[in-house]
């Protein structure tokens, strides 16, 4: 995988999927602990593809898998929307 802080650039393979948690209340709890990189990032695990995913998915109730381009685009528009939210404060 290659990123670049606007795009995904690469990815092998093309069906390759990460954890993010269902319900971004889980990263607020995790945040408010102070432990947002420890909790919730410790929590992104990539897989070669959903199915491959299906297991540790049925395991882990509280996450979801979803395509890494679309993860990436997701987390990034949040990242953005934090890094305005502080340059007004």
């Amino acid at each position: 995988m290659r990123l670049t802080p606007v795009r995904l650039e690469s990815l092998s393979p093309a069906s390759a999927v990460v954890s993010i948690a269902r319900d971004w209340s889980l990263f607020q709890r995790v945040k408010e602990a102070g432990g947002l990189r420890q909790e919730g990032c410790n929590m992104q695990f990539f897989f070669a593809s959903g199915e491959v995913a299906a297991p540790w998915v049925s395991e882990h109730p509280d996450f979801i898998v979803l395509p890494v381009e679309e993860a990436f685009e997701g987390l990034r528009a949040i990242a953005l929307q934090q890094m305005a939210l502080v340059a007004r404060a």
